[in-house]
């Protein structure tokens, strides 16, 4: 899938411009260790960020594992 950049030209129709938007997807979050029954678990970002999501629980100190990826239509 093309990337979209404010430098991309634009495309004639909707379904185009639509195809080369990011998409976002869902992400569901098993931690390596008991959290409150509260927390969040299923977090929807962009493809783009699931790294960094990533690091950015590691660096909280809530290491995860991504079990799934769900694309959203």
């Amino acid at each position: 899938m093309a990337g979209y950049s404010k430098y991309s030209p634009v495309p004639g129709d909707f379904v185009m411009a639509h195809t080369q938007l990011p998409m976002p997807i869902l992400i569901e979050v098993v931690f390596n260790h008991p959290v409150a029954e509260d927390q969040q678990r299923q977090f929807i970002i962009r493809r783009s960020l699931v790294n960094q999501v990533r690091d950015y629980f590691d660096r909280m100190g809530y290491g995860i594992i991504v079990r799934r990826i769900i694309q959203i239509d």
